[in-house]
């Protein structure tokens, strides 16, 4: 059952009961004042107007790491299917216009994309070594990331 709070002033003039908290406005008949918009726009307020519109903070800062967070490095992960779903953190976060690129075992794995996260499949059994590039809009490195090295472990094909 909800709570009763007051009254407001419907469509048609009609008075409704409400279950939220009314706040008068001097002349307006909306229980919570006029709606933040003039005519179809909507109202933006001032601060939130130059934080959309300001540079990206990220824009001129470095990169400080780019580290593959899962598999974790030398660790031994169980994929009897052979795949697995790699994972990176990058600080600060990556740019609109930068991709990140996955190198597998020394060779760039798949596509570069926006996204960290890398789906691997068809793996063979052993250690396998992962590190993460940076790419910039027209593909020139930006940053290199530390290497890592996971030891996959699979059933073996002779059982």
């Amino acid at each position: 059952m909800a709570t009763f709070w007051g009254f407001f002033v419907g469509a048609g003039g009609m008075k409704r009961k409400s279950s939220l908290p009314t706040r008068r406005v001097a002349g307006s008949r909306h229980p919570f004042g006029p709606p933040n918009c003039v005519g179809r726009r909507l109202l933006i307020p001032a601060f939130l107007l130059a934080a959309l519109l300001a540079p990206s903070a990220n824009a001129d800062k470095p990169y400080r790491s780019a580290a593959i967070v899962y598999p974790a490095n030398d660790a031994a992960v169980r994929a009897n299917g052979g795949q697995l779903t790699v994972t990176a953190r990058i600080a600060p976060a990556l740019r609109p216009d930068h991709r990140v690129q996955l190198v597998f075992d020394g060779a760039p794995h798949g596509q570069p994309q926006a996204v960290p996260q890398f789906h691997l499949t068809d793996l063979d059994r052993g250690a396998h070594q992962l590190r993460i590039h940076i790419l910039d809009s027209a593909g020139g490195i930006v940053f290199i990331g530390q290497s890592s090295e996971f030891h996959l472990l699979r059933h073996s094909v002779l059982r």
